[in-house]
């Protein structure tokens, strides 16, 4: 960033989405094999960007309830937001708009922030289809996820990310 201080990057969503495990899948470059409850952690990292070098904070978010008078904590002086749904679990995806984003409209750190939309446990959609389960997005929703997918992996060009990019349908 031109003030020289990082890229300030809070991932929010539903407890048990994923997003530990996007974040430590990218910084790691390895998948968690467990479970890992997280309250708040944070991972840096740094990437080339048109030539010049940026450095980031990824600051990971406890999303259950119990939590939720600790999160704003961690939305001071951010840059981006990541809100991160599962894509096997509906009530994830329906508390983007009924939960996540009015959280972000009532707070002044984060009202006016960019925020990307990323769907998440795209891995486990197989598997969803074989037990009868309703995928959690309709198909008019597809190109955003795709979208969203695509920015991600343009934003931080891993070959982790870029392998896993797929057009859901």
């Amino acid at each position: 960033m031109s003030d020289g201080r990082p890229l300030k990057i809070v991932v929010i969503g539903d407890g048990m989405v994923g997003k530990t495990c996007l974040l430590m899948t990218y910084v790691r470059k390895a998948f968690p094999e467990q479970y890992i409850p997280t309250v708040f952690e944070n991972y840096s990292g740094s990437v080339h960007v048109g030539g010049e070098e940026v450095a980031f904070e990824l600051w990971d978010t406890a999303g259950q309830e119990e939590y939720s008078h600790l999160r704003p904590l961690t939305y001071s002086n951010v840059d981006v937001l990541i809100l991160c749904f599962s894509l096997i679990r509906q009530p994830s995806f329906d508390n983007v708009e009924s939960k996540w984003l009015k959280e972000i409209n009532d707070s002044a750190d984060l009202r006016n922030k960019p925020f990307i939309l990323v769907g998440t446990m795209s891995d486990y959609r197989a598997e969803t289809s074989k037990l009868g389960i309703a995928p959690v997005i309709s198909h008019d929703k597809v190109s955003i996820i795709y979208i969203v997918s695509l920015l991600w992996t343009s934003w931080y060009p891993r070959t982790s990310y870029s392998d896993r990019s797929e057009r859901l349908s």
